[in-house]
């Protein structure tokens, strides 16, 4: 069975406050757009996770242990998984998370668990909080630690452009960096209240601008060409909202031609 796991763009990330258990509260916009890895999946007499170009001890491996955990709770057939990675790591896509969600939600489908949204949320959250966004299918707001989910629709009559300089930032590195929270309050009216490309924020970006100057400078340029560009996530992508494909794109791919630059849709 050939699976398809599409990427998470934060189009808005507030941190907003902390828990005592160091988990962050966040409010989000969050969309998938159709940059998406593959993965093949079949039962098999052990349960085994390979990729295509991404390399990771089994014991180190989150994919690994969040679906082994999950056959074993549930009492599955063990799995067989291949996946061809087309999502950067480390870029603040979801490479990992979404891989995951789109395990879970086709081995509860096709062995008929019947397990609700909660309940898979439930289950993911311990292993990532990105993961519980990407079970779902529609864009939404995200708040809490990434667990309360209000799905919405958006028009989709825009193209998202992504710039992946190559750059792996650990999550746990820039987290552990954040000193500052403040209340927002993200709503559904608010978003319909303004035109989306003005009201793009990431919290992060300031962190990892201090941390990685080459990404602040990557920035920096890119506005010269671009009306926006902002960060998703706590990784290494930059996007911009965009309209049209033109000659702009061209130059941007010409001056980083070792640089990941694609035009995306929202799904």
């Amino acid at each position: 069975m050939k699976l398809v796991a599409p990427a998470k763009l934060n189009l808005i990330l507030k941190i907003v406050g902390k828990l005592p258990n160091n988990y962050h509260l966040l409010e989000m916009l969050n969309v998938k757009i159709d940059l998406e890895d593959i993965i093949e999946i079949n039962e098999s007499k052990e349960t085994c996770i390979k990729y295509d170009k991404y390399k990771i001890d089994q014991n180190e491996d989150t994919i690994y242990k969040t679906i082994n955990d999950f056959i074993t709770k549930y009492h599955l057939p063990n799995q067989n998984v291949y996946i061809i990675k087309n999502i950067p790591v480390g870029a603040g896509l979801g490479g990992i998370s979404t891989d995951i969600a789109t395990i879970i939600n086709f081995l509860n489908k096709k062995y008929k668990l019947n397990l609700t949204l909660q309940e898979l949320i439930d289950f993911v959250k311990p292993y990532g909080t990105d993961i519980c966004y990407l079970l779902t299918d529609s864009p939404a707001i995200v708040k809490g630690v990434g667990e309360l989910i209000e799905q919405i629709s958006l028009l989709k009559d825009f193209k998202i452009l992504i710039i992946n300089p190559n750059i792996k930032i650990e999550t746990k590195f820039i987290y552990n960096k954040v000193k500052n929270y403040k209340p927002f309050g993200l709503t559904k009216e608010y978003i319909e209240a303004n035109q989306l490309k003005n009201i793009l924020e990431n919290d992060f970006e300031e962190i990892v601008f201090n941390e990685y100057k080459e990404i602040k400078k990557l920035r920096e340029d890119l506005l010269n060409y671009l009306e926006n560009v902002h960060m998703s996530g706590s990784g290494s992508t930059l996007f911009s909202i965009i309209e049209n494909e033109d000659d702009t794109i061209r130059k941007i791919k010409e001056k980083y031609p070792d640089y990941l630059i694609e035009v995306h849709n929202i799904k």
